[in-house]
């Protein structure tokens, strides 16, 4: 295989420059036109509005982040420490999707994507890893997978009907309030359970990885936040809910599943309650989780002994071991183009985390506000923070010398780890926006001794 090394100013530069391409404004577009263009996307978004009226759908999206920090204080490292010094990591993301409905109700989707680069440490050192789109598997060349491959089903039961708008991965089309969703393939288990209007997407909201799903949650994936299962989906005017079950990794942090899917698994149920505050809509979603994995147990695994790797644990203190979570994840409207989300998270914290990050305990709030009030209808600024922490056994492991797949500095002075984050979401054009974010981040790892560090991210998305 050929092997394409990317420069950053060479990434940079393809990202940008495909962007600006895609998103050429007309040439009679004056300065108080609203967004939009005549170039690439709007060819497209003909096109792709034509293939939906036959059955077709067609999207593509690229995203583009480059992050840096300054040095911060840090009198000692570890294998998973965030290093201390400039690091300028990037990642670039593009794919399409395609969908086609098939009888009634029946929708199949694929979806290829292009992906290259790291986050900051190859996203380790901070549980609330600071770049949702870094995969742990980094890559200085381009990397083209199917993280997406499924069928989705929609059982229709009458009466009352509402309009789902289209985007990645919906058609635009009118269904019944009361129906069954089944899904059933490769997705990511975020494109049904923990959704938040506010804070769900790094690629247009918050990049922080605790502020896109719920960090005390280890939510089943590969390294690359892919995994095959089946959900359903059961909604009603004011509530909804949803489980599903699905394959869990072999190994820790690993690419490949764990084929034994009898022994290995993961369920989720997660109930939605939509309801009215002073007049503004909210909903409030209840997640549990239950899985088994190949973990390793926090207090009685490895009992005193110090300099071991949770990420590649002894075979002999590998052993499937049952695990759970639960989670509350809140949104509600405040005010006009104002909403507040909010999430808690908890798990016993004796058995290892497996497959997302380690966090055992965890709680954010956060305000996201459209730029309407001041002529800007179309950015979106955000503001949040969040607390993670970690259990007794998880930190007597980590203080003993230990590291995890995600977090060890090869000692602990243990405290929690504090991130807020902010952003200024500028749309240029219809279809392409750039964003500037700041994350500061204090006890990076749980560690007192080392931080606080300020995370400075730039980044172009485009879409169509």
């Amino acid at each position: 295989m050929c092997q394409l090394r990317l420069s950053r100013a060479g990434l940079a530069i393809a990202a940008i420059g495909w962007a600006l391409t895609l998103s050429a404004p007309s040439p009679a577009a004056g300065p108080g036109a609203p967004l939009h263009g005549t170039g690439a996307l709007d060819e497209l978004g003909s096109v792709r509005d034509d293939l939906e009226a036959e059955g077709w759908l067609v999207h593509g999206q690229t995203t583009y982040v480059l992050q840096d920090h300054p040095r911060f204080r840090s009198p000692y490292t570890g294998p998973d420490s965030l290093t201390s010094d400039t690091r300028a990591r990037q990642t670039l993301s593009a794919d399409a999707v395609f969908g086609r409905r098939l009888w009634n109700g029946a929708e199949f989707y694929v979806s290829p994507e292009l992906d290259v680069g790291s986050g900051l440490n190859s996203s380790t050192g901070v549980a609330g890893a600071l770049n949702n789109e870094a995969f742990r598997l980094a890559s200085d060349y381009p990397k083209i997978t199917i993280p997406r491959l499924f069928i989705r089903q929609v059982i229709g039961f009458g009466g009352v009907q509402e309009h789902l708008d289209g985007d990645q991965l919906q058609f635009d089309e009118m269904v019944d309030v009361e129906r069954l969703t089944v899904t059933a393939g490769k997705i990511s288990v975020w494109d049904i359970f923990d959704d938040n209007a506010y804070a769900h997407d790094a690629r247009t909201q918050f990049l922080n990885w605790a502020l896109v799903g719920n960090g005390a949650v280890d939510f089943a994936a590969d390294a690359r936040g892919f995994t095959p299962g089946v959900a359903l989906d059961y909604n009603r005017a004011d509530w909804a809910v949803r489980t599903g079950v699905f394959q869990v990794s072999r190994d820790v942090n690993g690419k490949n599943l764990d084929d034994h899917i009898l022994d290995g698994y993961q369920v989720l149920l997660e109930i939605e309650e939509r309801f009215q505050l002073f007049d503004r809509p909210g909903k409030l979603r209840e997640l549990g989780m239950v899985d088994r994995t190949r973990a390793i147990d926090y207090q009685t695994s490895y009992g005193g002994l110090t300099g071991v790797n949770a990420a590649d644990p002894l075979p002999g203190f590998r052993r499937y071991r049952e695990n759970g979570g639960l989670g509350l994840n809140l949104e509600q409207e405040v005010a006009d183009e104002l909403g507040l989300f909010s999430r808690l998270g908890w798990n016993p914290g004796r058995v290892q985390e497996f497959m997302y990050t380690e966090i055992d305990w965890h709680a954010s709030l956060g305000l996201s506000l459209k730029g309407g009030r001041w002529s800007r209808p179309d950015d979106t600024v955000g503001l949040a923070g969040l607390v993670n922490g970690l259990s007794d056994h998880h930190r007597r492991f980590l203080e003993a010398g230990n590291t995890g797949f995600i977090v060890g500095d090869g000692r602990l002075n243990y405290a929690t780890e504090q991130v807020v984050e902010t952003y200024y979401d500028v749309a240029l054009l219809k279809g392409a926006n750039l964003a500037v974010n700041y994350a500061f981040v204090n006890n990076p790892g749980y560690n007192a001794d080392r931080g606080p560090a300020s995370v400075f991210s730039l980044r172009l998305h485009v879409e169509f």
